[in-house]
């Protein structure tokens, strides 16, 4: 028998799917960690969702922690990173709807359109000069990791005629979208050069805090900050000052140091920052591939074979 627990709200149609896979597979469902706690004690296999420390402490036969996103850090507490429970994620199933979602951010910068939108809810008729608009073709785009998402971004960016530039420290060769692969230490270099710079990185030991004041300094007045990744990659009281002064044209912001962002960041009222709430990687259907992921991933449990989207904890990816 193998027991799982789902850990986040999952449809009971979807849960069903995933008690489908084998006769011997058993499924529970919770949301709140009092209860996770008293159900972990006997499961296998974590869908999560939610998981803490506590839940480990209590977990007597745990093998495998599923996580229904791409990104993992909220899971690598120190004890479990030291555990030999494995970890796998979804990467592989957001790079659509991320890079879409990055483009449609460029295009509003280039466009004004985040104005214009506020514009038409006080009924006023204001065209800016029309210096003052812009387009992508010709621009620089500098990808900060090319993972999945960032390669997806570079790839249709071509489509639109920018050019792209990346930093990324695993890869030796640029894919044909991407006119030029920097190492990590021309970091600098990037930011001077790009007109728009997206943060596709996950959130390590290695990359929390890795954009501050010097390399929002080092960027354009005129370039666009976006971020798609993790919050904690940029230092926000940094990105603050430099969106109050100039520094920076202004960004893009999907993910935020603290989530919710609290009503009282001054961010919410810069006229330069579009916020959307962490729903980048969000669309319709999205769950469903979360199980269909899971539920490969389980078959190959059961069958002791190799998992898919394996993370190294200790590299935190």
């Amino acid at each position: 028998m193998v027991r799982v627990l789902v850990s986040f709200d999952l449809s009971d149609e979807l849960v069903d799917e995933i008690r489908r896979v084998a006769p011997d597979v058993s499924v529970v469902k919770a949301v709140e960690e009092p209860e996770l706690v008293n159900l972990v004690r006997d499961v296998d296999v974590i869908f999560a969702g939610l998981f803490t420390p506590a839940m480990l402490r209590a977990a007597t036969r745990l093998r495998w922690v599923h996580s229904f996103s791409a990104g993992i850090d909220r899971h690598l507490f120190p004890e479990f990173v030291e555990s030999p429970i494995l970890l796998t994620n979804s990467s592989g199933l957001h790079p659509t709807q991320v890079s879409e979602h990055v483009l449609g951010l460029m295009i509003a910068f280039t466009r004004r359109l985040h104005e214009f939108i506020r514009l038409q809810a006080e009924r006023r008729w204001a065209p800016p000069p029309i210096d003052e608009l812009h387009e992508l073709a010709g621009a620089t785009l500098g990808v900060i990791g090319l993972g999945d998402i960032g390669s997806e971004t570079a790839r249709r960016a071509k489509c639109f005629g920018m050019r792209t530039i990346a930093v990324d420290k695993l890869l030796y060769q640029a894919p044909p979208y991407v006119e030029e692969l920097l190492p990590p230490e021309r970091l600098k270099e990037l930011l001077q050069r790009s007109d728009f710079v997206v943060i596709a990185v996950p959130l390590t030991p290695e990359t929390r805090g890795m954009i501050g004041g010097n390399e929002l300094k080092a960027m354009k007045q005129t370039a666009y900050l976006i971020n798609i990744a993790r919050g904690g990659i940029v230092q926000e009281a940094a990105l603050i000052q430099a969106l109050r002064e100039g520094w920076i044209a202004g960004a893009g912001l999907d993910v935020f140091e603290q989530e919710p962002l609290p009503a009282s960041s001054e961010l919410w009222t810069m006229p330069n920052v579009i916020i959307t709430p962490h729903i980048a990687g969000a669309k319709a259907g999205l769950r469903k591939q979360w199980v269909t992921l899971f539920n490969e991933n389980l078959r190959r449990f059961r069958e002791d074979r190799p998992l898919i989207n394996l993370v190294d904890k200790r590299a935190g990816f």
